[in-house]
C-alpha cells in the first residue's frame, strides 16, 4: 500500500454468498495493493471456524514486510467470515493491523476473490471513514504455505473418548455384591396421634424466626467512580434529527469474553453485560431539551483477546451506522449525538 496507507497485517472479513465457497477457503489467495503485495493463507477451518496468518510486502523493498496470525468464526446471522488478528508473527515496524471485506466474482471463467481494504482503526473509523484499497485475489495453491514454525491450534482437538466411547480390550471384573442389610421397620403411629399432634403445635403456635424482607437491589443511576477515573475518548460523533434511536451491541470480530456497562448522559443503561454475537438492544429516547448526548462503553475486562472491542448498529429514522468501539482499563469509549430536530 503507498505510504500515505503503510502496509499492513490484517483483521479480515470474508464475505461467503453460498455455503460451498465458505467451505472452499482452505490455500493460498495473493493480489496486489497499490505497490504492496497481500498474501492470505488459510490453514485451518473446521465447520464455522476459520484461521491463519497474512504476508505482505513492498514489491520495491521486500525487507519493508509483516506476517500476522488471524482467527474467526462464520457469522450466519450476517452471512460472513469474520476474522480477527491475533498477533504478528514477524513485523519489519511500521506495519499496522488492517481490515479486508472479501467477495468472490467470475472473471473471464476464472474465480477470484475482491478484496476491499482499510485501516482497522478503532477509533474514528465507520462507514467509509477509513481509507480504503482496492485488490484480486486469485488462488495460487491449495495447500497454504506453512510457517517455518508450527500455527498454533486453531481448534480444541477432538473428544477421542466420546467418538469412541469403547476403549478397553477387556470387560471389567464384577464388584462382589455386598448382601443386603435387613431393614428394621419403623413403628405403626396411628393417625389418630399424628392429627391430634398437629392440632396441638398449630394450638402452641411454635415460634417462628421472622423472615428478613429482601433487600432491594440497588440500580446504579450515576457512574461509578472507576468510570469517572477513566478517561474518555470520542469515537464517532453523529448528528441525528430523530429523539427515538435503536442501538444495537455485539462483540466486535472473535467472542473473547468482554464485558462493558453502558451509560447515557451519566445513567446506567447495562450493567455487566458479555458481548456476544447477540445484540445487546437500547431503546434510546433522546431529552430533546439537550443538544449533546454521550453514551459510554466502560469496560470491566479485556476480554482474551485485548483491548475490549464492540460493533455498535445505530438506527435513527431511515439512517443506520456501523461503528466500532474500543475500551480499556484506562480509557472509556463515547459515542455523542447531536441532536437537532427537524
Amino acid at each position: 500500500m503507498n505510504a500515505f496507507f503503510r502496509p499492513l497485517s490484517m483483521i479480515v472479513l470474508l464475505l461467503a454468498g453460498l455455503p460451498s465457497f465458505a467451505q472452499r477457503l482452505t490455500g493460498t489467495w495473493e493480489g496486489e495493493m497499490s505497490q504492496e503485495l497481500l498474501q492470505v493463507n488459510i490453514i485451518f477451518q473446521n465447520n464455522e471456524e476459520i484461521c491463519g496468518y497474512t504476508y505482505d510486502y513492498f514489491m520495491t523493498d521486500r525487507k519493508n514486510y509483516c506476517k500476522a496470525y488471524f482467527k474467526g468464526y462464520y457469522n450466519k446471522n450476517q452471512d460472513l467470515w469474520d476474522l480477527n488478528g491475533i498477533s504478528f508473527i514477524e513485523n519489519s515496524g511500521s506495519h499496522v493491523l488492517m481490515r479486508i471485506k472479501l467477495w468472490k466474482e467470475v472473471q473471464d471463467g476464472e474465480t477470484v476473490l475482491i478484496a476491499s481494504i482499510s485501516s482497522k482503526s478503532s477509533l474514528g473509523f465507520f462507514l467509509g471513514g477509513g481509507i480504503r484499497e482496492k485488490a484480486i485475489l486469485r488462488r495460487v495453491s491449495s495447500r497454504p504455505q506453512k510457517l517455518p514454525n508450527n500455527m498454533p491450534t486453531c481448534f480444541p482437538e477432538p473428544d477421542k473418548q466420546k467418538d469412541n466411547p469403547i476403549v478397553k480390550n477387556t470387560p471389567d471384573k464384577p464388584k462382589p455384591v455386598d448382601p443386603p442389610v435387613p431393614v428394621k421397620p419403623e413403628p405403626v403411629r396411628k393417625p389418630v396421634d399424628t392429627i391430634a399432634k398437629v392440632k396441638t403445635d398449630t394450638v402452641k403456635a411454635p415460634i417462628v424466626k421472622p423472615v428478613e424482607p429482601e433487600k432491594p437491589k440497588v440500580v446504579v443511576t450515576e457512574p461509578a467512580k472507576e468510570v469517572k477515573e477513566r478517561k474518555n475518548v470520542t469515537f464517532s460523533r453523529i448528528p441525528v434529527s430523530e429523539k427515538n434511536i435503536l442501538l444495537q451491541v455485539y462483540d466486535n470480530a472473535v467472542i473473547d469474553g468482554d464485558t462493558v456497562s453502558i451509560y447515557y448522559n451519566g445513567k446506567l443503561l447495562v450493567n455487566r453485560k458479555k458481548l456476544t454475537d447477540k445484540a445487546i438492544e437500547i431503546n434510546l429516547t433522546l431529552d430533546e431539551n439537550t443538544r449533546i448526548h454521550e453514551i459510554v462503553l466502560f469496560a470491566h475486562n479485556l476480554g482474551s483477546i485485548p483491548p475490549n472491542t464492540a460493533l455498535i448498529v445505530v438506527t435513527a429514522g431511515d439512517k443506520r451506522y456501523e461503528l466500532h468501539s474500543s475500551a480499556s482499563l484506562t480509557e472509556n469509549a463515547v459515542l455523542v449525538f447531536e441532536y437537532v430536530p427537524k
